[in-house]
């Protein structure tokens, strides 16, 4: 018997399937109904400091937003990359989750809005990605940081998060403390235990994933999105990993873990029964999804030293 938390099933019993049709709509339709997830959340925190910034990379520049929950301290710094199975996504949709974020876990975050697939496939957005992780680790002081610095991000976003750490070491690159990865993506394999058990019904879907994949690397499984599979893993940053037990990447999540953690790699890995792959997103209309946020602010803190403040 599967267990299912009554507020997600409530919220799977809402799921309107022609929202996320990717044969019939445009992915700028796609983009605007995902954006309609965060209409019902909780009103935006108040922070001291929530300031638009224009991070200059190798093709041009990316937007990125800064949070920061305290001036007259410089906090722990968080570069955070959304998810959107690379394709959908934006500052917007987690402007509400990263305030609550920044606030909860007393760490400065700036989110990036790295270009999206179809029409910029990888390396586009890791390119984004990395180019703006150098950035703030050249700039940590000036945007309130301590000089611990940390990657993250959820879904496609952790696994951009996760190519930002591996890419950093193998180039020498900005030091990265740590990587906040919220039920990664980190393989092509569609034949995994979690996809085999909730490839449909359970919101994230099989068929979604090969879209993504699909419109992300085309028919490519290249280094730095594929990301465990013959991947040297020792040396990176010491790992947070987030899975949800009705995700289809529930697996591939706790392998990662477990593979960083046999390289060495002092890795959490925290599992959350019931719920479902993007429950963050639904914080104004579920009390778990309100759980989740809480949970997953406590272990960046502990993360960052300072569970104690």
């Amino acid at each position: 018997m599967v267990y299912v938390d009554p507020d997600v099933r409530r919220l799977l019993d809402s799921v309107d399937p022609a929202a996320r049709d990717f044969t019939n709509l445009t992915p700028a339709q796609l983009r605007a109904n995902a954006e309609l997830t965060v209409q019902d959340m909780r009103p935006p925190v108040d922070l001291p400091e929530v300031r638009d910034l224009d991070i200059p990379t190798r093709d041009g520049s990316v937007a990125a937003r800064l949070y920061r929950p305290s001036l007259e301290t410089a906090l722990p710094l968080l570069v955070f990359f959304h998810g959107g199975g690379w394709e959908l996504g934006s500052l917007s949709l987690v402007d509400r989750m990263l305030r609550r974020l920044a606030r909860d876990a007393l760490v400065s975050i700036v989110s990036v809005d790295y270009r999206l697939a179809p029409e910029d496939p990888f390396p586009a957005g890791l390119h984004d990605c990395y180019d703006a992780t150098t950035w703030v680790a050249a700039h940590v002081h000036e945007l309130g940081g301590s000089g611990w610095l940390a990657v993250g991000g959820d879904s496609a976003g952790a696994n951009l998060a996760a190519a930002v750490a591996q890419l950093a070491r193998d180039v020498d690159g900005p030091q990265v403390d740590h990587q906040l990865l919220v039920y990664p993506v980190v393989s092509r394999d569609f034949t995994t235990a979690s996809y085999e058990r909730f490839a449909d019904g359970y919101f994230l879907t099989r068929a979604a994933m090969e879209h993504y994949w699909q419109t992300y690397v085309g028919d490519d499984r290249p280094k730095y999105a594929e990301l465990m599979s013959g991947v040297e893993l020792a040396g990176l940053p010491a790992a947070t990993v987030v899975t949800c037990s009705l995700d289809p990447l529930a697996s591939e999540g706790e392998s990662y873990a477990k593979a960083l953690d046999d390289a060495g790699v002092p890795t959490v890995l925290v599992q959350f029964g019931g719920l479902i792959h993007g429950i963050w997103y639904r914080d104004g209309v579920s009390a778990a999804a309100h759980r989740f946020g809480l949970a997953l602010a406590g272990e960046l803190r502990r993360a960052a030293g300072h569970d104690d403040v």
